[in-house]
């Protein structure tokens, strides 16, 4: 994955340092899930820290995983469906930010 392409879907910001009052909300295997609020908007958001695993050999695998589902989450726009609000990138960790 070239490092250009990850900078047109992932912000520099740390995402600890935009949002205030994580409280976990859930967990699985790809990560966990957490109520967090913007601290300068006051926007309530739930944020998912994914788990990316760089030691092993599938980690491109998984990143060209991660990159192909947040750019899918980008077009869809339904109702019933969790709105992609954005990315970030923290400490080689992917956080991506929905609503609904």
């Amino acid at each position: 994955m070239m490092d250009h392409e990850l900078s047109t879907i992932f912000s520099a910001e740390d995402p600890t340092r935009v949002f205030v009052d994580f409280r976990q909300i859930g967990c699985g295997s790809f990560g966990a899930v957490y109520y967090a609020r913007n601290q300068v908007t006051g926007e309530v958001v739930a944020i998912k820290e994914l788990k990316v695993d760089t030691k092993r050999k599938k980690c491109e695998e998984e990143w060209n995983d991660i990159v192909r589902e947040i750019k899918l989450l980008r077009t869809v726009f339904h109702p019933n469906c969790v709105l992609s609000k954005g990315c970030y990138m923290k400490d080689q960790t992917p956080w991506v930010k929905t609503h609904n």
